[in-house]
């Protein structure tokens, strides 16, 4: 049975006193990984850290924040980002489009060329969609068409609108959702949108101990959207501080169109699933490394600034050295020492008088003006350790050979397993496959439910399989390998392997001179060889002089053959070789001239001095 809420059912959910099962936990989850990845400063973990901290110092703690840890996060969704250069990676349409359909408006002219924002899907797979992924799985994606007044012969535009953990007042699978937006209401005047988000931000000011945990408390906003399996409904707050029913699109589906995040399974709470991303393992890293970052920034400002003392046995000159002076009723505080009954002498300019010390007291310390020295090793070990927290972040992920971190750097360093780190960006593949194969089919829905059988709907759903080959290690950490493998004494085959998967990396954006590289190293007989090293092959009769002559060369024969033939890069191996060994056939006869010459000349030479 299907549940369609009525207005009194929708108000307790519109002003915050009823929510759904899950709000709490998913919240909380959702706003752990956000502060990081959108740079905000930690308020909740600098409170938490120093609890009898002043407000003030809080206050100055929050502005002069930097937030170290948006970097790594960053840093790993780059990575991610690398699924769409994946060869696997496609969206392709394939069956005819039924008769009714005109090709300018099919379902793959609106994805790729015509949908609205980003221009096409892909884009906002891969931008928003793929964000979001990383850092609220329970998220929901509710398919909206961009317009709920349509003309007879309109089609729908649908759009896929992600709304986080915050803003999902209640759903339940299948069935229904409630959702708050960021719209302004249109019922409210200009003046009264910004009454209520003020009131909206002062609210969210307002931490109590006990909601410190959770980040955020409930906002009443001013537009919501109700979602069922048979209309979409936008109630929007009025001047009294009711919602009103404005819009309302029947889609008449049968089916619910929203759809939940995908992630890691973390428990089942009634009808709902609470979900992680697979990013939480960096939390607690993250946060050690926001915290103690902040704590080396205030601590290099007070090593640079350091605190001043002086001997001051100057009396004040207002209350005399009393620290009271006379009141109406009772003497009161002096406001010129504050109590102290010496004098100030706040000014850089003021004179230092130092009074000579009595019979039997201590000598006055010669200068009696100085700073309090602070042992600058602790802002180094403070620093390594926010590096530390940073690596171990990336560590939790597989995504280790991100950090700034030298592979033979001892304590932390260990070598990257490719199997792991592939392994999550596979796991991301899967989850964008199916956001994509699930939005689309919405879309698709949305679109052609009113002209087209469902056979001929599905017909028309584009192929996207999940991608399996990536790119995932970067070039630096392929050249320390390289370098290692090689002071290893690895195999040759080995060390050309591995020559051509750091030249695929380093010429990616550049097909034709990936292709020339790749040509030249799989046709080089001796590619991890030095000259020096060939030549001496050579004299211990390891390798023939066309060969050595073959590998020498070869960069300039591949490029003098490209220039004779484009289609030389698309032969067969065999062909290739042949037509780089008549080249080299060539140029060792080249040689054998020109040594001959060279000889007959040093010989002629000597005749002529002999002679003389």
């Amino acid at each position: 049975m299907k549940t369609f809420l009525q207005p009194e059912q929708l108000k307790p959910l519109f002003t915050g006193i009823k929510k759904g099962l899950v709000y709490t936990e998913a919240t909380n989850l959702y706003h752990k990984l956000r502060i990081h990845a959108d740079g905000e400063a930690p308020i909740h973990l600098i409170k938490e850290a120093r609890p009898n901290e002043s407000e003030e110092v809080r206050k100055y703690r929050v502005r002069i924040y930097e937030p170290e840890t948006v970097n790594p996060i960053e840093r790993v969704m780059g990575v991610l980002e690398k699924i769409r250069r994946s060869p696997d990676w496609m969206m392709r349409f394939e069956d005819e489009l039924p008769s009714i359909i005109t090709p300018e408006e099919s379902l793959e002219q609106y994805l790729t060329a015509n949908y609205p924002v980003y221009g096409n899907f892909e884009n906002w797979l891969f931008e928003e969609a793929l964000k979001n992924a990383c850092i609220d799985a329970c998220a929901v994606i509710i398919i909206i068409p961009n317009k709920f007044n349509l003309a007879y012969n309109e089609f729908s535009q649908p759009v896929a609108t992600i709304f986080n953990s915050n803003k999902i007042v209640d759903f339940v699978p299948e069935d229904y959702c409630v959702v708050k937006t960021d719209e302004l209401s249109s019922l409210l005047s200009p003046e009264l949108q910004q009454n209520r988000l003020l009131a909206a931000q002062q609210t969210l000011n307002v931490t109590t101990t006990a909601q410190s945990q959770l980040f955020e408390t409930f906002t009443p906003g001013q537009v919501y959207y109700h979602v069922n399996t048979l209309e979409y409904q936008k109630w929007e707050e009025n001047a009294e501080g009711k919602y009103v029913l404005t819009q309302k699109f029947v889609h008449n589906l049968g089916k619910l169109p929203v759809f939940q995040m995908p992630g890691k399974f973390l428990k089942r709470i009634g009808p709902n699933i609470l979900k992680k991303s697979p990013l939480y393992a960096m939390v607690p890293h993250l946060n050690k490394a926001a915290r103690e970052g902040n704590d080396l920034d205030a601590g290099v400002i007070k090593h640079l600034h350091l605190q001043k003392w002086r001997i001051n046995n100057t009396p004040c000159n207002t209350c005399n050295g009393k620290g009271k002076v006379p009141g109406a009723t009772t003497p009161i505080t002096c406001s010129s020492c504050k109590g102290t009954g010496l004098s100030t002498g706040n000014s850089p300019f003021d004179e230092i008088i130092v009074k000579p010390g009595g019979l039997g007291e201590a000598a006055i310390p010669t200068p009696p003006v100085g700073y309090v020295q602070l042992d600058p090793e602790i802002l180094r070990l403070q620093n390594e350790r926010v590096k530390e927290h940073i690596y171990r972040a990336l560590e939790a992920v597989n995504m280790e050979h991100l950090a700034d971190v030298q592979l033979n750097q001892s304590g932390i360093a260990k070598s990257v397993d490719r199997d792991e780190a592939t392994t999550l960006v596979y796991l991301f593949a899967s989850y964008l496959s199916s956001i994509a194969n699930e939005a689309i089919y919405w879309i698709n829905e949305l679109r052609y439910n009113q002209l087209v059988s469902v056979e001929d709907r599905k017909s028309m759903l584009p192929i996207i399989p999940v991608p399996e080959k990536f790119d995932v290690i970067n070039s630096s950490f392929l050249l320390t390998e390289y370098k290692s493998a090689k002071d290893a004494g690895l195999n040759a085959t080995i060390l050309a392997e591995m020559q051509k998967e750091i030249s695929q990396k380093k010429f990616y954006a550049n097909p034709k001179v990936a292709m020339m590289v790749q040509t030249v190293m799989d046709l080089d007989p001796f590619p991890d060889k030095t000259i020096e090293e060939k030549g001496l092959m050579e004299s211990q009769g390891l390798a023939t002089k066309l060969d050595i002559v073959l590998s020498n060369y070869i960069s300039d024969f591949v490029t003098q053959l490209l220039e004779e033939d484009a289609k030389f890069i698309t032969k067969t191996k065999q062909q290739k070789r042949e037509a780089l060994l008549n080249l080299a056939k060539k140029k060792v006869e080249e040689l054998s001239t020109t040594k001959q010459v060279a000889t007959d000349f040093l010989a002629t030479q000597g005749a002529i001095n002999g002679s003389n």
